[in-house]
């Protein structure tokens, strides 16, 4: 913990994603509460299912436990509710909010809520160039596994239907000086998705849900950044 973060550019894109269920990273305890289920938080997809080619797609996998020697901050609960932000259509890429880059809890906050306003434009369209601008994929597992879902998904030829989101801020947390960051409770709602194969066959789907999602946004030289994400 004594170390600060690697911010390093993006490394060279992973081969097709293999469990991508479970997009918790590693957590601090502060956040993590337990075994991620949410589809948003980095379900996948096309468990046990297999590509036309015969390669194996994405399993399920576990959600990681974090260390639970790490102490927990001060919560600085939300003075007044936020508004509920709906994701946009996917007609086309949503637009980065004015004030997102300002360095201040507000702009990281604009941030969180950009990042998940992308959610479905990049799932259906698998188009990832604004996705990879805002997140630290080497340190951030659900941003990975939401990435590598897209890729996924559109690699395949397949077609990513509902899953749309609403989402607001339940709790701020207190400044963290050592990684120049700020961290947020997101309640998020999904409704029901499923994903289809060209022919119209269902090879995924889940239900509705509703879960909280958790995310670290660190300050860079190239503004905010999703550094972390943690569901439950």
């Amino acid at each position: 913990m004594g170390i600060r973060r690697d911010l390093t550019d993006r490394p060279s894109d992973p081969p097709a994603p293999v469990g991508v269920r479970g997009g918790v990273g590693r957590g601090r305890a502060r956040r993590v509460l337990g075994a991620a289920t949410l589809a948003v938080a980095g379900s996948l997809v096309l468990a046990g299912c297999t590509s036309g080619s015969g390669e194996a797609g994405p399993t399920t996998q576990g959600a990681v436990t974090p260390s639970p020697s790490v102490s927990t901050p001060a919560v600085t609960p939300s003075a007044t509710p936020t508004p509920t932000k709906t994701a946009a259509a996917t007609s086309g890429a949503p637009k980065r909010p004015a004030g997102m880059n300002a360095n201040t809890r507000e702009g990281a906050e604009k941030t969180a809520l950009y990042f998940l306003s992308m959610d479905k434009y990049v799932q259906t369209t698998g188009d990832i160039s604004e996705f990879d601008s805002l997140i630290v994929e080497s340190k951030c597992g659900y941003c990975s596994n939401r990435r590598k879902q897209a890729v996924y998904v559109k690699k395949h030829g397949l077609a990513y239907v509902g899953g749309d989101l609403s989402y607001r801020v339940t709790k701020r947390y207190d400044y963290d000086s050592l990684y120049g960051a700020y961290a947020f409770d997101l309640e998020v709602k999904q409704k029901a998705f499923k994903i289809q194969n060209g022919s119209g066959k269902i090879v995924y789907s889940e239900p509705a849900s509703r879960n909280t999602l958790s995310l670290e946004v660190m300050r860079s030289k190239k503004g905010w950044r999703i550094l972390e994400g943690v569901t439950r």
